[in-house]
């Protein structure tokens, strides 16, 4: 898992320990000469982890895929969405902003680091 990758506050497993923490710093110290972390893995997306950042499971009149969905209250016609087909390792990243025109698929994505830097850059606001 590349550094690179990574913000303040996203979430992480460390190897060793066997527990999720939030990074609050990327300390040199901690990678190897490739940028690699050496005791983090990252986190694999699971509903429990969508629960915990309040997304809610919805069913898209579009699909018949089950739809874990956030939207804003502000904007009811902005939402964020992850939908996970067949039940593999990879979600699917779908964005609705006020256009009218529905969902857009985004991008494929596994981790949970890598959903909170796409929300947050689609947001800015953190999971």
């Amino acid at each position: 898992m590349k550094a690179s990758e990574l913000r303040i506050g996203n979430w992480v497993c460390d190897i060793y320990q066997e527990e999720e923490f939030q990074l609050d710093i990327v300390d040199m110290c901690d990678m190897d000469i490739n940028g690699d972390l050496y005791r983090t893995d990252p986190i694999p997306i699971t509903e429990e982890w969508l629960l915990k950042f309040d997304f809610e499971k919805k069913i898209d009149f579009y699909s018949p895929d089950e739809l874990w969905g956030k939207e804003e209250f502000e904007n009811p016609r902005r939402a964020f969405g992850v939908f996970n087909p067949d039940n593999k390792d990879e979600w699917f990243v779908m964005f609705r902003e006020d256009v009218g025109c529905g969902w857009s698929d985004l991008n494929e994505i596994k981790y949970v680091h890598q959903l909170q830097n796409l929300y947050f850059a689609l947001t800015q606001e953190e999971l």
